[in-house]
């Protein structure tokens, strides 16, 4: 891919880019960034994963999907260089979102790091800043099965003289992102004291001297929203952008990210959320435990700790259902049940449509290729009344 690009003259060095990666809450914070530029008046691109809605949504310009013409356009025009330099789907999806957000003259581009860091497609582009938003055991089949292989896979979208940023607090990881940056001359900069934390259907804090609201009950876009905000102070400090503070605040709140503690429906309650690993589930736990009479809808794929998954699921309801849903590396529902008490129903469709003839608040849970099948369900269920 680095040699295709190269051919291309590089051109994705004219793109002024902030690059992301970390385990979990990386297109949250991406998102959060997204919001508040855009408030101030900048257009901006993103390029996030997995698709949820469409195919399309992976590549955004101020929330609106790439144009379906242009991917045709593009396509028609550089397959025979695709199939010659033998480049995948993934990179051929970022090349096409480097050609977009060329074309459309965007102030600023955010991209979202897909697997890893080091030898992910995205790491292609030479950004102003790299971002880093926590380390977790996940993907370990290709990243290795500890915090520190893990983190220095990350690491690798560390540039010569380009800072970085993180929310993480493992010491373990902290030292291997500090090594990294004194090879590249840059500086490691860590998340502040976030202060004044509430909880509630909106939760608050202060971050800096910046008082923050943010419209999600959920207590784990706290960190990715300071995180987010941490970037873009910087990004002011070092006169990359102009940036005031009623367009941090209301951009911070009005952000919203489709199937991360998503409120679907008020009557019945139901709440999307793609905790797909041990971290993810961990993290939700600190929101969904404050839920009345809750019943939990779940699926995985079947390389994640899903045994880890199910138990901290358990110790928020006893009323769980494991489904399935249609992916190369889904998980049986059956195989995901082992010995635990919860109930096995196959077929997703049935156990949303379930859903109607109960009482209490629905919690659907697990990977994000599942939640985007659950709702892409549940609107065309809801949209039908």
């Amino acid at each position: 891919f680095k040699k295709y690009m190269q051919k291309f003259y590089n051109i994705q060095h004219a793109l002024k880019c902030i690059h992301v990666c970390g385990t979990n809450g990386k297109g949250s914070t991406v998102n959060y960034m997204k919001e508040v530029l855009i408030k101030q008046g900048y257009t901006v691109g993103t390029f996030t994963s997995p698709a949820l809605i469409s195919r399309l949504d992976v590549v955004r310009i101020n929330d609106e999907w790439i144009k379906e013409q242009f991917i045709v356009d593009v396509a028609n025009r550089y397959v025979d260089n695709w199939l010659k330099y033998e480049i995948s789907l993934f990179e051929i999806e970022v090349f096409i979102s480097i050609l977009y957000f060329i074309y459309q003259g965007v102030d600023y581009a955010i991209y979202e790091v897909g697997l890893g860091g080091e030898l992910d497609a995205t790491n292609i582009i030479l950004p102003m800043v790299c971002v880093n938003t926590n380390i977790g055991l996940d993907h370990m089949d290709y990243l290795g099965d500890s915090y520190e292989s893990i983190a220095r896979a990350k690491a690798g979208i560390i540039k010569e003289h380009v800072d970085f940023i993180t929310g993480e607090h493992k010491q373990e990881c902290v030292d291997i992102f500090r090594d990294t940056c004194e090879k590249h001359h840059s500086h490691l900069i860590r998340l502040d004291r976030i202060h004044d934390l509430q909880d509630g259907e909106n939760v608050k804090y202060t971050y800096k001297d910046y008082n923050i609201v943010l419209n999600t009950p959920a207590l784990y876009q706290i960190e990715n929203s300071a995180l987010a905000l941490a970037t873009l102070l910087y990004l002011k400090e070092h006169h990359f952008i102009e940036l005031d503070e009623s367009s941090i605040v209301e951009g911070l709140f009005e952000a919203k990210w489709a199937g991360r503690f998503e409120i679907i429906s008020e009557k019945p309650l139901i709440i999307l959320d793609g905790a797909h690993n041990r971290e993810g589930v961990d993290e939700l736990y600190r929101s969904a435990r404050k839920l009345h009479n809750l019943k939990i809808i779940f699926s995985a794929l079947r390389d994640k700790d899903t045994d880890y998954m199910i138990e901290r699921l358990l110790d928020l309801t006893y009323d769980i259902t494991v489904c399935e849903f249609k992916h190369p590396r889904s998980q049986s529902a059956k195989l995901l049940a082992g010995d635990y008490p919860v109930k096995i129903e196959p077929d997703f469709r049935k156990a949303l449509d379930d859903i109607y003839l109960q009482e209490g608040t629905f919690l659907i849970t697990g990977s994000l290729y599942f939640i985007s099948e659950v709702r892409k369900y549940l609107l065309q269920k809801i949209h039908s009344k």
